[in-house]
């Protein structure tokens, strides 16, 4: 196997990677029932190397009246909510304890990030195919 082909071998797996990852996560998104929702209040959780972990407690209320609070099941930066803050959420209406704030956190991040080194991998691919067929191309014209 010659180096071309074997610099695209990382770029495939992300690209595959990437894409059931983000078949997931869509269905995810996709899934479920939206509605608004509240920051409550913060629990924090552990602390380790002095970093306090923070899960914001989001209360809202389904079409039949009753209030549900949940903690959510990332981290979040209490900087960036306050208390009263409203956020998108995305919730299974047949179990409303599985909650999700209606953004990049979870999976999302992971995607897009994975999305990144394939496109990376496909560039140093590309950057090695024509560095090397233009070698190889010179070499050619000369014999």
């Amino acid at each position: 196997m010659n180096f071309q082909k074997a610099i695209m071998i990382p770029a495939y797996i992300f690209a595959t990677i990437s894409l059931i990852l983000t078949f997931y996560w869509l269905t995810n998104i996709m899934s479920g029932k939206s509605d608004l929702g509240y920051v409550k209040n913060f629990q924090a959780d552990y602390k380790s190397k002095n970093v306090t972990v923070h899960y914001a407690i989001i209360q809202f209320d389904l079409p039949n009246g009753e209030e549900v609070e949940y903690k959510t099941n990332h981290t979040v930066d209490p900087k960036h909510y306050d208390i009263d803050y409203p956020v998108r959420i995305r919730y299974n209406p047949d179990d409303p304890s599985d909650v999700e704030i209606d953004n990049f956190y979870g999976k999302g991040n992971i995607v897009v990030v994975l999305w990144v080194f394939t496109l990376v991998w496909y560039g140093l691919g590309f950057v090695a195919r024509k560095v090397f067929s233009f070698g190889n191309h010179v070499k050619s014209n000369h014999d």
